[in-house]
């Protein structure tokens, strides 16, 4: 099960390149579903209190890992 949600997210962000190379159409949802497949942190610790990552740091992190 998945699996197959992740293929289907990362077939989405395939298209969103091949449509321009803007990854901006995917939302917020669709890359932290990628980030919990991969086993990405989805937030960090800043003076005691859970800080959670924006998107654009989110998509930099799949970037480095070329997920995107």
């Amino acid at each position: 099960m998945l699996e197959q949600i992740e293929s289907e997210i990362v077939n989405k962000a395939n298209n969103n390149l091949i449509s321009g190379g803007r990854h901006h159409e995917m939302n917020l949802k669709d890359i932290k579903e990628v980030c919990k497949a991969n086993q990405i942190k989805l937030s960090r610790v800043v003076d005691g209190k859970r800080v959670a990552y924006k998107k654009k740091e989110l998509m930099t992190k799949l970037k480095r890992k070329k997920l995107l």
